[in-house]
């Protein structure tokens, strides 16, 4: 097993990743052929239209914790840039994920070009596909395993309700989403102990980037009332207007 020390996310590919959660089903109707509907889960999460609501250049700030019985925690941030914007909606962002050693390994340099997606959820969302694959000692092949149990979940098996969050001092209307896509895993007794892991996604429209909250859970089965194995939450934590960036000669 990777030592908790290691870094979260490893070599991660931002491209790979929009590409694996956005695009990679079928969105068919097995009987007719015909394009199936997107859930609104869907829609909210997985599809373009996350960088709409940013006009202007400004700098997004998460914060990241993670704590549990199981292995070492450890509290971090997150910062996306949004510096372009281009005639086709698409915008062009700096992304650092992570800070020091932690910091996850992006093709480099940090910028994306010409984005509709906030990158921070994707990234997330490929970097805990390959977390569970590291808690489960499963082959990193089976990555795809459990990308598609996501996938499936937010496409028939989630939950959602209207909530109100608190952003930069001011409560705003969101909408969470609430999934546990490996409890009915024909295959759960493989990795039974990670099995009821859930899953939750905070969205709003007021919210640049409309990313409000990622909070998952891997609870402790075994001792009634005992704390999770492991918890970890990524919330925004401020949108600041972009200083203009100083480029240092060589």
């Amino acid at each position: 097993m990777i030592k908790p020390t290691t870094l979260l996310f490893g070599t991660l590919i931002l491209a790979a990743s929009q590409l694996a959660f956005a695009q990679d089903s079928d969105d068919s109707d097995a009987a007719g052929g015909q394009p199936r509907q997107l859930t609104p889960a869907e829609k909210d999460l997985l599809m373009p239209g996350h960088m709409d609501n940013i006009d202007e250049p400004v700098r997004l700030r998460y914060e990241f914790e993670k704590t549990g019985t199981y292995e070492d925690g450890f509290e971090d941030k997150v910062t996306m840039d949004v510096e372009e914007f281009h005639d086709d909606g698409t915008v062009s962002v700096d992304l650092q994920f992570f800070t020091g050693p932690r910091e996850a390994t992006f093709v480099q340099p940090h910028n994306e070009e010409n984005i509709s997606l906030n990158t921070v959820l994707f990234i997330y969302l490929q970097g805990d596909v390959y977390e569970m694959t590291r808690l489960t000692e499963r082959k990193p092949q089976l990555n795809a395993y459990f990308n598609k149990r996501i996938r499936w979940a937010l496409a028939d098996d989630y939950k959602s309700e209207k909530v109100k969050v608190t952003f930069q001092g001011e409560e705003v209307e969101a909408t969470r989403y609430s999934i546990t896509p490996y409890a009915d895993d024909p295959n759960r007794a493989d990795y039974d102990k990670f099995a009821d892991k859930r899953y939750e996604f905070i969205v709003s429209d007021v919210i640049p980037g409309k990313l409000y909250q990622i909070h998952t859970v891997v609870p402790n089965n075994v001792e009634e009332g005992a704390p999770p194995l492991i918890e970890e939450t990524l919330t925004i934590a401020s949108v600041e207007p972009l200083k203009e960036k100083t480029v240092s000669a060589d």
